[in-house]
């Protein structure tokens, strides 16, 4: 039954325009994910002035296919990271990290829970990393019904 609701629940993402939880330049977070043949070589300086957009884009078109991307025994919260970031950072529920870690990791020396609702736990307090869920919609305000007062019934009175 857990399973079902994390797998329904919110979806998570990177957001670039925040500050990574107050403590990290989101642009030199993401640069630092980049396998070592695309890592900025000025290292802190030519990361912060990079586009976090295209840094994402390299990392899900060749980063993330590198042996040493996302090792067995990389931190489950870096590991979540990673995933945003190789998805292109697409929104994701608990359910998809799971399974996108479940199949990367499906032969691991490391065995570890990556159920959804673990997945969804660390997900919900990933602010250092600058995840966030997408924010729901907002209802629609219901329309204010302003009822007319009949002019005959005034006019007989």
């Amino acid at each position: 039954m857990e399973e079902e609701i994390a797998s329904d629940g919110p979806q998570y993402y990177v957001d670039f325009e925040g500050d990574g939880g107050g403590r990290h330049s989101m642009p030199v977070m993401v640069a630092w994910r980049q396998c070592h043949e695309h890592r900025p070589a000025e290292a802190a300086s030519a990361a912060q002035d990079s586009d976090p957009l295209e840094t994402v884009a390299q990392i899900a078109n060749h980063c993330s296919e590198t042996a040493d991307y996302l090792l067995e025994d990389t931190p489950l919260k870096e590991a979540i990271f990673r995933v945003l970031l190789l998805g292109g950072n697409e929104p994701m529920t608990a359910q998809q990290v799971s399974e996108a870690l479940t199949s990367r990791w499906a032969m691991s020396a490391y065995p570890r829970d990556l159920s959804p609702r673990v997945i969804g736990r660390l997900l919900e307090y990933s602010e250092n990393y600058g995840v966030v869920a997408v924010a729901e919609p907002e209802p629609e305000p219901e329309p204010i019904v302003v009822e007319e007062e009949d002019d005959e019934e005034e006019a007989t009175e």
